[in-house]
């Protein structure tokens, strides 16, 4: 939770924590993954999904091992960057296939940070979910 302020209330503070994400200006269409067809396409989606569930807990370990702080041997630390960067290749292939346009999903892909990336797919994962707004 953020932090209360003088000027804001508690209650301030919980409402921003439950407000949905945005998505950050130039994102790409995206269809909710219950909605990606063929069935087919959708089936590899939960597929990479689940391959992409294992590899963020694999981060997730390395991150509070210690592996990225600047003080941790320089090969472990290449390794734990190496992981980032296939996690969030991951999340690029994911969103490309709930992609409304895959050749703009691409131009996108192409030229976006990291950090734009991930909120992208945090967004949309957040959309995704059953009942949550798309």
């Amino acid at each position: 939770m953020a932090d209360a302020t003088p000027d804001r209330s508690t209650i301030d503070e919980l409402a921003d924590d439950a407000a949905p994400l945005t998505y950050p200006a130039g994102a790409p269409d995206l269809r909710p993954y219950l909605q990606i067809r063929p069935r087919s396409r959708r089936a590899e989606f939960k597929r990479k999904f689940a391959d992409f569930t294992s590899l963020q807990a694999k981060v997730n370990e390395i991150k509070e091992s210690g592996a990225l702080a600047e003080d941790a041997d320089q090969a472990d630390r290449l390794r734990a960057w190496a992981d980032l960067d296939d996690m969030y290749q991951q999340m690029d292939e994911l969103l490309a296939l709930a992609a409304t346009d895959p050749d703009a999903y691409r131009a996108w892909s192409d030229t976006v940070d990291d950090d734009d990336l991930v909120r992208v797919f945090n967004v949309f994962m957040q959309r995704t979910q059953p009942g949550e707004a798309s």
